[in-house]
């Protein structure tokens, strides 16, 4: 039969310590839309429950104090359900692809991100980082400069 990880998220309770829950508690009601997911983790299953997902997004004014970007030393972010249980938001790392790998045959400009990441790095306010790299022997044949304004430096 399919073996399933018994592994996964420990429950978050603040019973009896409620004075220590940050102040951007999202309280939800029960009204919201969820997705309960699983990620397969070292190609076994894992139990459905240990991760949520808000498909609607949430309106709550709470919104407004949750910082766009997770730094390390952020204070966690947590909801607490109609039936008492807490959620913690955890947040996770997209990566853009940013290379001539990911092109068809041919103009390898076409899905690179042509700054470098440049306009990324301005609009996070310099926390994202730029993702282009000097040319080298390893990538002459399909590295091309950038004449974009937003484009990144060496040294960014």
């Amino acid at each position: 039969g399919d073996r399933f990880l018994e592994t996964g998220n420990p429950p978050v309770d603040f019973t009896g310590y409620e004075q220590y829950l940050p102040p951007n508690l999202f309280e939800f009601d029960g009204s919201e839309m969820w997705n309960e997911t699983a990620s397969d983790l070292n190609s076994y299953p894992m139990n459905t429950g240990q991760e949520f997902l808000l498909t609607e997004g949430s309106s709550l004014p709470v919104c407004e104090s949750v910082p766009p970007f997770a730094e390390e030393y952020d204070a966690p972010v947590i909801g607490r359900l109609p039936n008492g249980e807490y959620l913690q938001w955890t947040p996770t790392i997209l990566l853009e692809d940013n290379g001539p790998s990911m092109n068809d045959v041919g103009d390898f400009t076409v899905n690179v991100l042509g700054d470098g990441g440049g306009a990324s790095y301005i609009a996070t306010g310099e926390k994202l980082k730029c993702s282009n790299v000097p040319r080298s022997f390893i990538n002459e044949d399909t590295c091309f400069l950038s004449t974009s304004s937003t484009a990144c430096s060496a040294s960014e």
